[in-house]
């Protein structure tokens, strides 16, 4: 039999940006700036990641307009007002994402 290695991963020491906002009700103003510190850290990082406009450019693409949302406790809504002619090609393009 061989022999395996078991592999140890390193564990997350960095606080996740969900986990930073929740954390943002601290109410002493030294910590809570350390936070908000961390929290503009940790948005710059993920904005690397980000395609901006990639929402309005697809859709845009299509002939759409009159694109907007609005959120509402734990759903967010997307409103968009798209050419008949281009739906089969909306719904492709959803399948693959």
């Amino acid at each position: 039999m061989g022999h395996h290695k078991r592999i140890r991963r390193k564990k997350n020491t960095k606080p996740k940006l969900e986990d930073l906002y929740k954390s943002f009700s601290e109410k002493d103003p030294k910590k809570r700036n350390k936070i908000l510190k961390k929290i503009d850290i940790a948005s710059v990082k993920a904005a690397e990641f980000v395609v901006f406009n990639e929402f309005d450019t697809l859709y845009k693409n299509l002939g759409a307009d009159m694109v907007n949302a609005h959120t509402w406790y734990d759903e967010t809504v997307y409103k968009v007002r798209m050419p008949k002619n281009q739906l089969a090609t909306w719904a492709c393009r959803c399948r693959a994402i």
